[in-house]
């Protein structure tokens, strides 16, 4: 199987609206589209051991019809419930994204096993959904230009993100977490907001949404960002 990825030829063509800049990683749009939004990101996916948090996560997005990417940590589908959950928010109509199979610091890795960890993953992914991710984040946000171009190379766009708070231990309740996601200083139009699956944010994501819609932000859909 060749490590690149080319859409099929029936594939519906969408029209790209948003593109990463890759010194600011923010967003920024194409031509007219609204410049005040953000993407919602949710990474090592799924991590709890039942995996019901990634899940109501994914069905409180879809409630609010908000769109996100989940990036998947390729070692927690070891289990049949790691799989099952994966699965089901991709049928939600999710975008997954590939965050290594087992989370190593990459950068000080060979190209050889950098890619070894990435396909491992996509390879899952595409037994579970019939697809390989098409985004990609480094473990720890630690990456180099090397790493970043192979998986351009095998048809990922890479990204970091803008903040996120959920792991800290003073946004471990849902209401202050919910309220720095909304009122950081970093919140600014293109940002890309990292979460967790984690049962502070399952319980936050409403308030959160609700919140930045209240700002006048919008919510980026992965689907309509361009892959350069």
């Amino acid at each position: 199987m060749s490590e690149e990825t080319t859409p099929p030829a029936d594939a519906p063509v969408i029209e790209a609206k948003y593109r990463l800049n890759q010194t600011t990683q923010l967003f920024e749009p194409i031509g007219d589209h609204p410049a005040k939004a953000v993407l919602l990101t949710f990474d090592d996916v799924p991590i709890t051991g039942d995996a019901k948090h990634a899940l109501a996560i994914a069905e409180t997005l879809k409630e609010n019809d908000v769109p996100a990417v989940f990036f998947v940590y390729g070692a927690y589908l070891n289990s049949d419930v790691g799989k099952e959950t994966v699965k089901q928010i991709y049928d939600l109509g999710f975008a997954l994204g590939n965050h290594s199979q087992n989370h190593p610091d990459l950068t000080q890795m060979s190209a050889e096993g950098v890619r070894e960890e990435l396909k491992v993953l996509n390879d899952q992914l595409i037994e579970l959904t019939g697809e390989p991710a098409k985004f990609f984040r480094p473990p720890y946000g630690i990456t180099n230009p090397e790493v970043s171009q192979i998986a351009q190379e095998m048809g990922m766009l890479a990204m970091n993100w803008t903040y996120g708070y959920d792991w800290e231990t003073d946004y471990q309740d849902a209401s202050a977490l919910a309220e720095i996601m909304v009122e950081s200083p970093m919140l600014t139009s293109g940002a890309n907001l990292l979460m967790h699956d984690r049962k502070n944010t399952a319980e936050a994501i409403d308030d959160i949404i609700q919140g930045l819609s209240s700002l006048g932000y919008g919510f980026i859909d992965p689907a309509e960002i361009a892959h350069e």
